[in-house]
């Protein structure tokens, strides 16, 4: 029997009774509270999905800018070396022109 007792604390007993989840566990309405406005529980938890899932578009756009930086590097290294060598191209074939 008191297993009973103990397991009708923690279920609803009555189906017709309403509960709503709050942040602390069910809480059953009474007549009194059954016309105030619980969305605000439901917003939270809302909430808390958009800034979880705005913190993972975040952590990935760190990448995606670390990455886009990382290839910004070395293509301008790149150019900075075609740039050296057709200076050097560049000196040879005005010699060339000199000599001529």
């Amino acid at each position: 029997m008191e297993q009973n007792s103990a397991e009708s604390k923690h279920t609803p007993s009555c189906e017709n009774q309403q509960y709503i989840e709050t942040p602390v566990g069910l809480r059953k309405l009474s007549d009194d509270t059954m016309d105030k406005d619980f969305s605000g529980f439901r917003d939270i938890h809302g909430n808390m999905r958009r800034l979880i899932n705005i913190e993972r578009e975040l952590r990935y756009m760190k990448v995606v800018m670390s990455s886009l930086m990382d290839k910004q590097d070395r293509l301008i290294t790149d150019l900075k070396s075609r740039s050296a060598e057709y200076e050097k191209v560049s000196a040879i074939n005005q010699e060339l022109k000199e000599e001529i």
